[in-house]
């Protein structure tokens, strides 16, 4: 299983700018792309404000993940066409896979959000925990 833990970047600046009622366009068309761009069965989730979590079971291989992390970058980064403006976010995404991490529901939530925030801070598009393989 894993666990991808994913956080919009220039999503407040939508909802500052545009209003709550584009902001919730933009999370709807970021919800259909994240779902298009999953297996059948994998689960996506809306963790709140601007924040998702997909769950993959089985978990895909560390290469997949990144190349499966790497798509859904490429498909949000996507302009979103909203009330005859041109909009466009970013995403930042910590990965946990439970075979290498054995822990909790919430212990894996945590260790994905932290890999989110590394790969926030660091402007990677991605992260892997620190219990996985690292991304360049």
């Amino acid at each position: 299983m894993a666990l991808l833990y994913l956080d919009l970047d220039g999503f407040k600046g939508i909802n500052d700018s545009h209003g709550h009622s584009t902001g919730d366009e933009v999370l709807k068309v970021v919800s259909h792309r994240m779902r298009a761009a999953l297996r059948h069965g994998d689960l996506v989730s809306r963790l709140g404000g601007d924040e998702f979590a997909c769950l993959l079971d089985p978990s895909p291989t560390l290469q997949q993940l990144c190349i499966l992390a790497g798509t859904l970058c490429a498909e949000i980064e996507q302009p979103i066409h909203c009330n005859g403006q041109k909009l466009q976010v970013q995403a930042s995404i910590g990965i946990v896979v439970a075979d290498a991490w054995p822990a909790s529901a919430e212990q894996m939530v945590a260790e994905a959000d932290r890999a989110m925030y590394h790969a926030k801070r660091t402007r990677s598009r991605f992260r892997f925990s620190d219990d996985n393989l690292h991304t360049p």
